[in-house]
């Protein structure tokens, strides 16, 4: 119950947040820190396509059994964040400190990319990203997040913040969720956790990414033809088949790059979306728990 009612506190606090939704704060003289965030809801299920590799064959075809409960539904809403440090005119002015790339229209871009080790490079670093509702969590066997194609753009004449997406999109990884295995002698599929695993020690399967442009993502499997959400082969843990991946369509909390009239601020509607998705999340799994 407790988490019940902070959740709906949390979405009733979102609908109201207006600009401070961006989430621009200082953290040292010259240097702020920007927490970008891509708020979607769910469009499709993911369990309307789903395939099963045959063994006599090796041929993918559809999925006859009982259909799995995918904890996602269409409808929900779910939120991917990325927090990193970039500089505000005290820092690139002509008293500041800032000795990195030059500008001359007072334009500054800095991609972000996880911390590597060796390199102190301050702006732009993600240290981890983080996804606010359900089972999607970083992956155990990754050593931190992978994100490309998002740069946060400085304009130092206004003092402020926009998004520029790369032309072939952004992803963002490494996440696990619930997958699932098949037993042929039933013809069903039941939910599972841990690896997906290729070897008895590789579990690089299970590094699932998120795929987007500036309004829609999609969420699935990486480094296969097929991207979804995976299943395996009960006995061997092997991939066996796939479920459609999870489509999002939703919007950043910062202005795109070079759109006239864009805003930092969501819109009344994807607000009112993302409040009532994550409520319909939270019943859901209270039912499931007193069932």
């Amino acid at each position: 119950m407790k988490a019940f009612r902070a959740l709906v506190v949390a979405a009733g606090l979102l609908a109201s947040s207006g600009v401070s939704y961006a989430q621009i704060s200082a953290v040292a003289p010259g240097i702020n820190r920007v927490r970008l965030t891509f708020s979607g809801v769910v469009t499709n299920d993911v369990t309307d396509t789903i395939m099963i590799r045959q063994p006599q064959t090796g041929a993918l075809v559809p999925y006859t059994g009982p259909r799995p409960d995918y904890p996602y539904k269409k409808g929900d809403a779910l939120t991917i964040s990325f927090t990193a440090d970039v500089p505000n005119r005290n820092f690139t002015g002509p008293a500041g400190s800032f000795t990195g790339q030059s500008s001359v229209d007072g334009i500054f871009r800095f991609d972000l990319r996880p911390r590597v080790a060796g390199q102190s490079a301050p702006f732009g670093v993600v240290d981890r990203t983080e996804v606010n509702a359900g089972p999607i969590t970083a992956s155990p066997n990754a050593a931190g997040p992978s994100i490309q194609g998002l740069t946060i753009i400085y304009d130092a004449n206004a003092d402020s913040y926009s998004l520029d997406v790369a032309a072939g999109g952004w992803r963002a990884g490494n996440f696990s969720t619930p997958f699932y295995q098949f037993d042929q002698a039933t013809n069903s599929l039941s939910s599972r956790s841990g690896c997906v695993e290729v070897s008895q020690l590789d579990c690089s399967l299970n590094s699932l990414q998120f795929r987007g442009d500036a309004t829609s993502a999609s969420y699935g499997e990486t480094g296969t033809a097929n991207p979804g959400i995976p299943i395996v082969n009960g006995r061997t843990d092997t991939p066996i088949g796939f479920l459609s991946g999870l489509l999002f369509a939703g919007s950043f909390n910062l202005p795109i790059f070079g759109n006239t009239g864009s805003t930092s601020v969501p819109e009344p509607g994807m607000t009112l979306l993302f409040a009532g998705g994550v409520a319909a999340l939270v019943r859901r799994r209270r039912k499931a728990k007193v069932a």
